[in-house]
């Protein structure tokens, strides 16, 4: 409990208790105030449901972020609030201009657009809402600017960067919240992409205003580029493919307190998107975090699993602008995941990699150095990335050739497993984020058509998900979509070994016997309850996703499968032994039968 500063009476707020002027206020969240400490314990058990579980600090090196006022559990809810602004989120990776509803952000048909503007809308509430009526839809309309644009590179950042500026008139609380979030103004002009990208959003600016004088009347040029920066750095990219209709759902949203959470390459908090109208946002821990500690997530869970000098020169550093110093890209091993390692030119041992010495040094003459205890081998980090381009540029050809050959699902999950088997016992560690990007086309591949799987191709699939699970557990603790949905598929692929197995005739030839087997469908149902925790979490604030709730049924299906099949009928016979000990006293009885009938038949000749 802290002291409020005001000292009139008249002005202090009232005892949420009594009503009486309070002096004193909560010191986890500020907000609630009381007329002294008894009121206060009298009181928490029903404010500790709402207190604020986090505070703003800043400092002249990370400027404004979030720490943890208190002592947090996993799963514990730090905020919820909708976006300042929203719109579709751009797709570098697509070769053509998609269609996303400027309401809804999902891909729409070519034909469905705003009445007024001619812009892509999916239906009335979407048209009518007032995001774009108020919005953009006017200035679309008033100036004849079609969809698709002349220039339509970067277009949907563009409609984003329109709609903040707009709230500059429309809505000055919200704009003064934005301008609140963190800028770094040491931009970068270097980073050719994040350059590019400000040059196109400033030209769809000018042509949606008319000319560049018109903008800048509106807002100079300097500061219009803040508010770009400020987009770059603070935004929220969703991007997703429902797994019933194939459609897109490509979201960008910038949220004022969510906004204030640090990135971090091993996060301690997760959040998800809510695919209503409004688009709240939730963050919630992850794991247990400690009073004082940073609250960090991944933006992108794409730039978890890439090594250090990846993240910094290709991903964080062109997006952040400034390096990250957290506590495993400081470590030579990423937590000993050794997802960057390669194995020591020198052949010294094939259990010894070369490691970063300083992993924050980005310069080409850095060294890596092999990490046996009687190994002084060392390379240039120019000479490492030149060895990671040429396996890069391999992996992508062999790809590209299972993607374009006339092959059926067996034959390139078979090439696609002799590419991997390929690449492990070359320099690259078996946790590489290039061996990992295999695994990841493996899973791709097999997941769809997982019920037709051979026996052999369950088992491979089933080893790629647990390696890629267990390092998803030490880079994204807690939990994430990313390992939810290799979770999801490992709880398919094991189950459809076992119905496999049983379907040939061959559960002991798989398992054994019945306590392998046993513990094979306790593990099993282990991973399901963790996945169908996740799901069901997820499914609270996504109430509307219509591809979690048929995968969360989907889970509770198969779930129901394992549980009666843990208890087998009381003469099922599921080891070698049960079932030799059975058919020996099969074949006694068939002969026992046979001498009475023979017998029997004897003594009828005979009368």
């Amino acid at each position: 409990m802290v002291n409020s500063k005001a000292s009139n009476t008249q002005e202090l707020p009232k005892c949420l208790v009594c009503s009486e002027p309070a002096s004193k206020r909560c010191s986890g969240c500020h907000e609630a105030n009381y007329c002294c400490g008894d009121h206060q314990k009298q009181h928490w058990k029903q404010h500790k449901k709402v207190c604020i579980p986090y505070e703003v600090v800043t400092t002249e090196e990370q400027g404004r972020y979030l720490i943890a006022s208190r002592e947090l559990k996993e799963n514990s809810m730090l905020i919820q609030e909708p976006p300042l602004a929203f719109a579709p989120a751009d797709d570098d990776t697509s070769p053509n201009l998609l269609h996303l509803c400027l309401g809804c952000c999902e891909q729409i048909g070519v034909n469905d657009r705003c009445s007024s503007c001619g812009w892509p809308l999916c239906s009335p509430p979407c048209e009518k809402a007032s995001f774009h009526t108020d919005m953009e839809c006017s200035i679309f309309a008033s100036k004849s600017i079609n969809f698709p644009p002349k220039k339509s590179r970067a277009i949907y950042g563009s409609v984003l960067i329109l709609r903040l500026l707009l709230q500059k008139s429309k809505n000055p609380v919200h704009w003064k919240k934005m301008l609140d979030l963190n800028c770094h103004n040491k931009i970068q002009e270097s980073r050719f992409k994040l350059k590019r990208e400000k040059e196109m959003i400033l030209e769809n600016m000018q042509e949606f205003y008319g000319s560049d004088q018109d903008l800048y009347q509106v807002i100079p040029c300097d500061e219009l580029e803040a508010l770009i920066e400020r987009v770059n750095l603070n935004s929220f990219v969703v991007m997703r493919q429902d797994e019933t209709t194939n459609r897109r759902f490509h979201f960008r949203g910038i949220y004022s307190k969510i906004g204030l959470a640090s990135h971090g390459c091993v996060p301690n908090t997760v959040h998800t998107l809510s695919v209503t109208r409004n688009f709240d946002m939730v963050l919630r821990t992850s794991v247990p975090i400690k009073k004082g500690e940073i609250l960090q997530y991944a933006r992108d869970d794409r730039w978890i699993f890439l090594g250090t000098y990846q993240r910094q020169v290709s991903k964080l550093d062109e997006k952040c602008q400034f390096a990250c110093t957290c506590c495993r890209c400081v470590d030579p091993t990423e937590l000993g995941t050794y997802i960057s390692a390669i194995k020591c030119t020198a052949s010294c041992n094939p259990e010894h990699y070369l490691l970063p010495e300083n992993p924050l040094d980005l310069n080409a003459e850095a060294f890596w150095r092999c990490n046996g205890p009687d190994c002084t081998n060392y390379e240039e980090q120019e000479k490492i990335m030149s060895i990671l381009h040429h396996f890069e540029i391999d992996m992508e050809k062999s790809m590209a050739r299972i993607h374009q050959g006339d092959m059926d699902l067996s034959e390139k999950l078979t090439k696609l497993g002799e590419l991997y088997e390929q690449f492990c016992n070359s320099q690259l560690h078996e946790n590489h984020f290039i061996v990992r990007a295999i695994q990841q086309e493996f899973i791709h591949f097999a997941q769809p058509s997982i019920a037709e799987l051979s026996l052999e191709h369950l088992e491979i699939l089933i080893k790629h998900l647990e390696k890629l699970i267990h390092v998803a557990s030490i880079l994204i603790p807690g939990g994430s979509h990313h390992s939810a949905t290799l979770q999801f598929c490992l709880c398919q692929a094991m189950l459809r070994k076992k119905l496999k197995a049983a379907k040939e005739a061959k559960t002991l030839d798989v398992f054994g016997s019945k306590e392998n087997l046993l513990e094979y469908l306790t593990r099993l149902d282990k991973i399901q309850k963790e996945t169908m925790d996740y799901y069901e979490r997820e499914a609270a604030v996504t109430s509307t996703n219509k591809s979690q709730n048929i995968i969360l049924k989907q889970l509770k299906d198969d779930h129901a499968i394992v549980i009666r099949d843990m208890k087998p009928p009381k003469h099922a016979f599921t080891s070698v032994s049960d079932f030799t000990y059975f058919t020996d006293v099969v074949k006694e009885c068939i002969r026992v039968t046979m001498l009475l009938l023979t017998w029997f038949v004897t003594r009828i000749l005979r009368n």
